[in-house]
């Protein structure tokens, strides 16, 4: 993937299709994608569903590709009308569709479904886009600039993304994260977390109150690559006279 300048090692994840914006169909996707992008060090700064409309699809994808560095759009790569993700991603580079005759030429060789039309529908991708193949008998995905493009069902995207990130040696050094928990309030810890994050500007802070338990508790999310300054700022509540039931 190439990289972009505005925020180094940080990722837009986009996942396609109305039964997930419905509820139809649980997302599991996404959740996938934030931890294998984590593990290789990079930043997920934004996880969002989208109906398979053109519009919004393209519109999606040209904001992300102007705030990070690495696009994932998963879903709608399927050869049923309602499935528009090609079309939308090739919207968004103002470019054309083109057919990959070498991949229906496979396709035809190999596939177990995609023959004639199907084939040539498996192997349509926006010009300039490099095809992404996971398993063989599968849809194919697309690379293009930074938009990484899998299909949707789980099981086939995750062996597409991981065969396709071998070629990729990580960027950066893995994300790691602390969970923290005291007995308090958010309003009682709120001068306290001014001062951490003044202490540890590179360690990336979230803070999630729980008003509805008794006593009140404040879960803290703690995110740096710098796993022994994660400890040193676990460290740092205990020695201002905070304890934790968290852990590392």
């Amino acid at each position: 993937m190439s990289e972009h300048s505005v925020s180094p090692h940080s990722a837009a994840i986009i996942i396609v299709g109305s039964e997930i914006v419905e509820g139809t169909v649980l997302d599991e996707n996404g959740q996938w994608l934030t931890q294998r992008l984590q593990d290789r060090g990079i930043w997920p700064r934004m996880v969002v569903s989208i109906s398979d409309d053109i519009t919004l699809i393209a519109q999606a994808v040209r904001s992300a590709c102007a705030s990070v560095n690495y696009v994932v759009v998963s879903g709608g790569l399927g050869c049923t009308p309602d499935d528009v993700t090609r079309v939308a991603v090739a919207s968004a580079f103002g470019v054309p569709l083109h057919v990959d005759a070498e991949q229906v030429d496979m396709l035809e060789g190999k596939s177990t479904w995609a023959h004639g039309e199907l084939a040539r529908a498996a192997a349509t991708l926006p010009h300039g886009g490099q095809i992404i193949v996971g398993h063989h008998d599968g849809v194919r995905g697309f690379l293009i600039e930074n938009v990484l493009v899998l299909p949707g069902n789980p099981p086939e995207m995750q062996v597409m993304f991981e065969a396709f990130i071998r070629d990729y040696p990580p960027p950066a050094a893995p994300i790691c994260r602390a969970t923290l928990s005291f007995a308090a309030t958010e309003d009682a810890l709120r001068a306290t977390l001014g001062e951490f994050e003044a202490a540890f500007p590179d360690v990336e802070l979230g803070s999630y109150a729980d008003p509805m338990r008794a006593p009140s508790r404040v879960t803290l999310v703690l995110r740096s690559r710098d796993q022994r300054m994660l400890h040193d700022a676990c460290a740092w509540f205990d020695r201002i006279g905070l304890r934790s039931r968290g852990h590392a």
